[in-house]
């Protein structure tokens, strides 16, 4: 039954009687009625079930792509760093006996120059380069480092397009 036949069937059957309360026109209202909750049922059903078979399909799709993305081989980059594996110089997370006297990344297409940040693990500033067109600095001598502390270094570089940031990159010094 469609929402216009309903409507017109309801109109009739609730139209005023000049006479008392008539049992057949409450019987015709109470089936109207009955028949479109009926209806209105029966649509809430159907379209409960309809929507878990697009869900169930696109949940399958994204499984599947998922699994043929991580079967992919990827390229050995650390895209939070900005640099390709083993390419700065300590390394990230290596324990060094002694302290470094050279910092070294790698060159980024179209940078004009460099500025080195190394901070203690509590992010406290133990000294900044000044800015070089090189990709690596030579730490000066009065730079004090302590055995067993762990250190933190980053690399802003500008050109005249682009700036970023390498690392942070980690190291640290192992105790005496």
């Amino acid at each position: 039954m469609n929402s216009d036949h309903f409507e017109s069937r309801a109109r009739e059957a609730l139209r005023p009687a000049a006479a008392a309360p008539d049992p057949h026109q409450d019987r015709v209202v109470l089936a109207a009625a009955r028949e479109a909750a009926a209806e209105i049922r029966e649509r809430r059903r159907g379209s409960r079930r309809q929507w878990w078979v697009p869900a169930s399909v696109a949940a399958a799709v994204g499984v599947v792509a998922i699994g043929l993305w991580s079967a992919v081989e990827q390229p050995e980059e650390d895209t939070m760093r900005g640099i390709s594996g083993g390419s700065v110089l300590p390394s990230s997370g290596a324990t060094l006996s002694t302290p470094p006297e050279r910092f070294d990344w790698e060159d980024q297409s179209g940078a004009t120059g460099y500025r080195l940040t190394l901070r203690t693990a509590d992010a406290r500033v133990v000294w900044q380069s000044p800015t070089s067109h090189d990709s690596h600095v030579e730490v000066p001598q009065s730079v004090r480092f302590a055995n067993g502390a762990t250190y933190l270094w980053t690399v802003q570089y500008e050109g005249p397009v682009m700036s970023g940031s390498l690392g942070p990159f980690s190291f640290r010094l192992a105790p005496n």
